[in-house]
């Protein structure tokens, strides 16, 4: 067959498939026991990220993000203090992830909280979303 007359492929491309079962996600779809294992790695999470905040590493980032995004709508875990909600995910972040002390998905061998429940966290608290919509951000991360 020639290339130039090939049918267009219909297939609608993984990426595209995942962001729509992300958007369409809610809370209702979340198995029990996944939810409760979410809410699990919820307080992992936040306690890497208390410990991580008061770490060398989490104040400097604090300390930057408040220097480069003073005033905004997210919380900065471990400081009284708020910044960008970009800002505020990358600090967030970097003190969850920083001690490597942080959640472990053992068959995909990821370990996503530090990098979703920061994200979340932060456009959660910037758009007054709900705790069920926030978790069920984070499930879908």
């Amino acid at each position: 067959m020639n290339p130039t007359t090939a049918a267009p492929k219909t297939e609608t491309p993984v990426t595209s498939r995942a962001a729509h079962w992300i958007a369409a996600l809610k809370r209702s779809d979340v198995p029990a026991p996944a939810w409760a294992h979410a809410k699990l790695c919820l307080l992992d999470g936040l306690g890497c990220a208390l410990f991580g905040s008061q770490q060398p590493w989490g104040r400097i980032a604090a300390e930057t993000a408040l220097d480069l995004s003073p005033n905004g709508r997210a919380s900065l875990l471990g400081h009284n203090a708020r910044c960008g909600v970009d800002a505020a995910a990358m600090v967030n972040g970097t003190a969850t992830h920083g001690f490597e002390l942080d959640d472990l998905h053992l068959r995909a061998t990821i370990h996503p909280g530090a990098v979703t429940i920061p994200a979340a966290l932060a456009l959660a608290e910037a758009y007054n979303k709900t705790p069920a919509a926030f978790l069920t951000a984070v499930v879908a991360g």
